[in-house]
């Protein structure tokens, strides 16, 4: 207990100096960026997948690709093939020889292309990964600056540890909810250092709300 102790000391201790800081900035942001890369690619790729053939099932090429699902149960979009053998025979169009349903046949055809680890609710759009990204750097950059890097580390093992273990065990619920925790839990001790370093000052009005403010925090009632 006291070598976790001890180090956790030293860890607190450099990651106060300055140059720590930067370094850390530099590796979180990184990290961030490479491990988000793979989900914004996914997602602009079905993105304009899902553009494309939806421009195709509403364009007045619309017959010929029906045809050309109903036919095989594939259809092919800048030379290459969406689609599944279930799909053959499948009756997509009217008597007038119009798409019935070009929003639901697009995603019938791309169900085969969606990345199963990606969240459903990141795919319908891509920019919302950009979001996410933005809101973890900056997230990051504001706690090692408040010297928060171990919390920020703790909150971080538990979490991807809570999350594949979970999910290993097949308990997604409860892979969220650790997730949740931890993030929630670490989101509020940010928070409260963040408004520590705000109320920093000797006026009276600062002064005063910090002690609010703390007192709050120790008695629970926030």
């Amino acid at each position: 207990m006291r070598s976790l102790f001890s180090l956790h000391q030293k860890l607190h201790q450099w990651q106060q100096q300055r140059w720590s800081k930067i370094a850390l900035i530099i590796i979180l942001t990184l990290g961030i960026v490479l491990a988000l890369a793979p989900l914004l690619f996914s997602s602009y790729k079905l993105h304009q997948h899902r553009a494309d053939l939806y421009d195709l099932l509403t364009g007045s090429e619309q017959h010929v690709a029906a045809l050309q699902l109903e036919e095989t149960g594939f259809i092919e979009i800048r030379g290459q093939r969406f689609g599944d053998e279930r799909l053959k025979g499948f009756q997509i169009v009217d008597e007038n020889t119009m798409v019935i349903d070009p929003a639901g046949l697009t995603s019938l055809v791309l169900r085969n292309e969606v990345p199963r680890w990606v969240p459903t609710w990141l795919l319908q759009d891509p920019n919302m990964t950009i979001v996410i990204g933005v809101i973890s750097i900056t997230w990051c950059v504001i706690a090692v600056w408040l010297g928060l890097f171990p919390m920020l580390l703790y909150a971080s093992s538990v979490s991807i540890v809570g999350w594949n273990y979970f999910r290993w065990i097949d308990s997604p619920n409860a892979a969220n909810a650790i997730v949740g925790m931890c993030l929630l839990g670490f989101s509020f001790h940010l928070l409260i250092t963040l408004l520590r370093f705000s109320f920093h000052s000797a006026s009276t009005i600062p002064a005063l709300a910090r002690g609010v403010m703390l007192e709050a925090s120790r008695t629970k009632l926030s």
